[in-house]
């Protein structure tokens, strides 16, 4: 193994070896001398990071280290909510003796200092512990069953609204999480919008599918397809190829009626822009010069690339990616899609999309170094790109001083956080129930410990991790705690409440699980998008709720949209109320297209 490390290490810098870098350097540069340094946040450490605290011990004029235990010694014998903490306690005293470094006697902070009410104490103190706990009174925590993530995530956001609203807490003093973010990935986000809850939502972008790297993939894409068509209109949809978006309809239309695909894209264009007619009309001329415009000015790019790649290296391969958006001018349009975004007020797109350029040329120039002068075909480069590119996460930072923390449970960082809502706190979810997803299996894992590789991740290690972060979960308020799940998946799949329920019903007494059917009326209609949406699911009911919001709804700006449950509720088949706006869209004199053509000849 150390071999290959050597081998790699002369061609490749890999990210993972960062700190492995880093402590060598500390090993000839005391850049910790004096100092006194604060480590908080750690549950355990890795090899590579006892790496780097070895010199920092042997450096600093002290250290100290926070870590979430109520005791270092470890009766659970491993199996404890906080047993891995305490292993790293006593791992961190065993470094310390081996570079002789003295240790001071540990000090205990004072529990439930922070908490405004004895329940969530309680909780915490008793939530995934042995002893029997003394049950109390709860008036802050609040369960919620929702029927499925939908509900559930709009249950969150109104219950937020109503919290802003009654001026309980600021945004940024509320924290919603859940252990896999990725399922409510366009649900809550969706939620919370409709509720115009301001939020920032912690989670690691996969970076294959933004623009820039979508222009450099599809462009590989065309080449390789011999100009497909839907590679081409992959490559300009991007918004970096510099195509207005009117054009590319235009230009979608054509290719659509006259069937241009693979080698017609390198011929000009002749064919009239609106089907089979006679002679040219003065505007179908210019049309059709517009539209051979456009052409030229996506086939020359694209063309000089397919000849820089079509035999070359691995360092000509990265030289022709540059070359190509040089060509494109993308530097300039990536400017200006990242300047629109910013006056749409997406800040945050805005910021990435910049990101993004310096991101992608780090790619380029680690291709180029490890691949070199290795000859190489374009398709092999154009595999190995999407598999860095695909391996490439971008996180963002929060863009105001005011928003609600969204975030995983694993990821998430909050500071004193007084209301906290954890989302999907169902059976095997949250906790996760430990999988033997990856290379190794844990009796492989096991094995490895056994040998003496460090390894933390075995089946019982993993257990007493997620119960850790669902303790961590629940303790994090000092004010209110909510936790909800879904009685079904998106899939339909039956879900039932995880331990972190059954722990608070038998904690806390009086902890009463809500439903839609007990919410107080109009609980969810705390916005008017949301309002609109409950009187759609109300309207013609007849009850006392849809009399009330349809009060809401009562401007001209409104109409159009209640004239629209109308049609809906009435199932009144759609038309043309006006014969102006069908001659406006299909025009007064309607030309057959050549694939209509073909079909009925």
């Amino acid at each position: 193994m150390d071999c290959y490390e050597a081998l790699v290490a002369q061609s490749w810098l890999d990210p993972q070896d960062d700190l492995t870098r880093a402590a060598a350097c500390l090993s000839v540069h005391a850049f910790f001398k004096g100092a006194a340094v604060y480590i908080d946040e750690f549950q355990s450490f890795t090899k590579q990071q006892y790496g780097i605290l070895r010199p920092m011990f042997r450096q600093a004029a002290e250290v100290t280290v926070a870590l979430c235990t109520d005791q270092l010694e470890d009766p659970e014998h491993g199996l404890g909510v906080f047993s891995i903490v305490r292993q790293t306690a006593a791992e961190l005293i065993r470094v310390a003796k081996e570079e002789d470094v003295r240790v001071a006697p540990p000090q205990t902070l004072p529990s439930g200092v922070r908490y405004q009410s004895k329940d969530l104490w309680q909780l915490e103190a008793n939530v995934y512990r042995t002893q029997q706990p003394v049950s109390t009174d709860s008036e802050n925590v609040f369960l919620y069953e929702a029927t499925d993530p939908y509900e559930e995530s709009a249950y969150v956001a109104a219950s937020i609204r109503h919290l802003l609203i009654s001026g309980v807490c600021r945004a940024r003093e509320i924290a919603v999480m859940t252990r896999d973010i990725s399922g409510y990935r366009g649900i809550l986000d969706t939620a919370l919008g409709t509720y115009e809850i301001p939020y920032f939502m912690d989670e690691a972008r996969d970076i294959t599918h933004e623009p820039l790297m979508r222009f450099v993939l599809s462009a590989f894409a065309a080449v390789r397809t011999g100009f497909e068509s839907g590679t081409v209109f992959s490559y300009i949809k991007t918004e970096l190829a510099g195509i207005p978006e009117d054009r590319i309809a235009e230009l979608e239309n054509y290719c659509f009626t006259w069937k241009i695909s693979g080698k017609a894209w390198h011929h000009q264009f002749t064919a009239n822009p609106e089907g089979f007619s006679g002679e040219f009309s003065p505007e179908e001329k210019q049309q059709l010069a517009l539209l051979e415009q456009t052409r030229q000015q996506i086939m020359q790019p694209l063309e000089k690339f397919s000849a820089a790649t079509a035999n070359t290296d691995g360092t000509g391969m990265a030289k022709a990616v540059w070359q190509l958006l040089q060509d494109a001018d993308v530097p300039k349009h990536l400017k200006a899609l990242a300047a629109s975004l910013e006056t749409t007020d997406r800040p945050a797109l805005s910021d990435n999309t910049l990101r993004l350029w310096d991101l992608f040329m780090q790619v380029l120039d680690q291709c180029a170094l490890t691949l070199g002068s290795q000859p190489i075909t374009r398709n092999r480069f154009e595999e190995l790109l999407h598999i860095v590119l695909s391996n490439s996460q971008m996180a963002s930072i929060p863009q105001g001083l005011d928003e609600v923390t969204v975030g995983a449970a694993n990821r998430i960082r909050v500071e004193a956080p007084k209301v906290v809502f954890v989302l999907d706190a169902a059976k095997d979810d949250f906790p996760q129930t430990p999988g033997s997803a990856g290379v190794l299996s844990f009796a492989e894992r096991l094995s490895l410990i056994r040998n003496g590789l460090p390894l933390n991740d075995t089946l019982a290690g993993v257990d007493v991790q997620e119960r850790f972060l669902a303790y961590a979960a629940v303790s994090a308020p000092s004010c209110r705690l909510y936790l909800s799940w879904p009685a079904a998946g998106t899939d339909g799949s039956q879900k039932f409440p995880s331990s972190i329920i059954t722990q608070v019903q038998k904690i806390l007494n009086g902890v009463r699980v809500e439903t839609a059917k007990t919410l107080p009326e109009g609980y969810l209609a705390c916005s008017r998008k949301a309002a609109f949406s409950q009187l759609a699911r109300c309207w013609k009911h007849g009850i006392a709720e849809e009399a009330t919001l349809k009060c809401l709804f009562t401007e001209e700006d409104d109409a159009p949209r209640i004239a629209a449950l109308e049609r809906a509720s009435s199932h009144i088949p759609q038309s043309f109320e006006d014969p102006a706006f069908a001659q406006k869209l299909f025009h007064k004199e309607m030309r057959i297209s050549a694939s209509q053509a073909e079909t009925y000849a």
